[in-house]
């Protein structure tokens, strides 16, 4: 209240000037700046210094300097250390108005030196606490400072320390978002580079399964050689013997007719008797050779052909294909397998047709297929079923072979996990098959039992 009723309406005025100008400005040193003229302007001063504390050492220094160089600044600060010194320590206002005639107080030798006439130094609180100074001084005798210039000054640095504060508040915001902001770039750049490493590994992950798949169709193609090849042979080798007998046939009944007809001396033809019998004989003898030809030929066909739709080679995108085709298609490849030994039934039920990669799902039955041919040991039976159901179609391989040990169920998708022994599997061929089931959106189980047989079911959406 003293404050208040030793300013003036006129000051009062300025001060509330004052105030929206220097709220108004967010940026801390720009804040200092015209915090620092508005006071020497509103004061008539020649010279001053606004001093903050410092966070660490709790010392004032100087953050604007008006009216000097900066040869002369730490002049001045050392000059005024003393008053600077004491409102720091005291937190008290210093107030010289007429040097060295100033009552009660002993001047400093630099002021005098220096003719400086009068002199004011405010601290500057927030909440009671010191966070820096204002000082002014005049060296001209008729802007001498007197005791109503004190208290404005006063009520002007506690809403310059308000200013300062909110711009000090919004710096630390700034700062903060600042960081925040690079905290987040750097974030984002490391997720980006991780996210592209994560796809790089990924991309190199799906060549390696590819390179696996190819693999494994390979091994599989190479376990069906020797199979295919006999069964190849098997007719190949009927035509070839058929060949020598069709030629030699020929021959005699060509033979026959040559000598029916010959001609005489006299140049009339000569007609000999041909038996009926022996060309009908040959005849028979040629028809039969035809026929046995012609299904070697069919088989040769039909296994070319079943090879060809097994690799699927011109067929590596997804396409509607019928799942009974290519189960059939791998008995095809695998007969020699199945032979005098297993029998092979088959239950196919009304199933839509399927898109998918066909030659992968190919794999998949020969897979299953091979394995329960091998797990029959002598004489078996492997039944195929399949059906439509809950909006998928299962095909479902069951063999009466040996069947797997419950330890084992476990781990027969594992990636190199085998029971045959080295140099029988690769271990991978069912990892292979669990994954291209996968790939399709579908699952596969298992089921068991030791010396009874094993039964897998695999359940595929009509759709990929």
């Amino acid at each position: 209240m003293e404050i208040e009723s030793n300013i003036s309406y006129v000051q009062l005025k300025t001060l509330y000037e004052v105030s929206q100008k220097i709220n108004s400005q967010l940026n801390l040193q720009k804040l200092l700046d015209e915090i620092m003229d508005l006071a020497i302007e509103l004061l008539h001063a020649e010279k001053g210094l606004i001093l903050l504390r410092d966070g660490e050492s709790g010392e004032l220094s100087v953050q604007v300097a008006r009216a000097m160089d900066k040869r002369t600044i730490q002049d001045v600060v050392a000059m005024s250390y003393s008053i600077i010194k004491r409102v720091g320590l005291q937190g008290q206002s210093v107030f010289l108005q007429n040097i060295p005639d100033t009552q009660g107080t002993e001047p400093s030798k630099s002021l005098v030196r220096y003719n400086i006439k009068s002199v004011i130094c405010v601290p500057l609180r927030e909440r009671d606490q010191l966070i820096g100074a204002i000082y002014l001084d005049t060296t001209q005798a008729q802007h001498f400072f007197k005791k109503e210039d004190l208290f404005f000054v006063e009520a002007f640095a506690n809403l310059a320390a308000i200013a300062i504060e909110n711009a000090k508040s919004y710096q630390k915001i700034e700062n903060l978002n600042a960081t925040l902001e690079k905290m987040v770039e750097q974030r984002t750049q490391e997720l980006r580079q991780k996210h592209e490493e994560l796809m790089k590994a990924y991309q190199e992950l799906q060549s390696t399964q590819l390179q696996l798949v190819r693999s494994e169709k390979m091994a599989s193609l190479g376990l069906l050689v020797a199979g295919v090849a006999h069964e190849i042979n098997t007719p190949l080798g009927a035509i070839h013997s058929n060949m020598d007998l069709f030629l030699r046939s020929f021959e005699k009944l060509h033979r026959s007719f040559r000598d029916f007809l010959t001609d005489s001396p006299s140049g009339e033809i000569t007609r000999r008797w041909i038996s009926p019998g022996k060309v009908l004989e040959t005849l028979e003898v040629l028809e039969r050779i035809s026929q046995v030809n012609k299904i070697a030929c069919d088989r040769l066909i039909q296994i070319v052909k079943a090879l060809r739709n097994f690799a699927r080679l011109d067929e590596a995108e997804i396409k509607v294909v019928d799942i009974h085709e290519g189960l059939d298609t791998t008995l095809t490849l695998i007969l020699h397998q199945c032979k005098d030994r297993i029998e092979i039934i088959k239950e196919y039920g009304e199933i839509p047709p399927l898109r998918c990669r066909a030659g992968q799902l190919n794999q998949v039955f020969m897979n299953l297929l091979v394995n329960a041919c091998q797990a029959i040991e002598g004489e078996g039976k492997i039944r195929i079923r399949t059906y439509f159901e809950e909006n998928q179609i299962h095909i479902q391989i069951s063999d009466t072979g040996i069947g797997i040990p419950p330890e084992n169920l476990s781990k027969i998708f594992d990636p190199g996990f085998t029971t045959k022994g080295v140099g029988v599997g690769t271990g991978l061929g069912l990892s292979i098959t669990y994954k291209i089931v996968e790939d399709h959106g579908g699952t596969i189980q298992v089921e068991s039992e030791v010396r009874k047989g094993t039964t897998f079911t695999v359940r595929l959406p009509p759709s990929v």
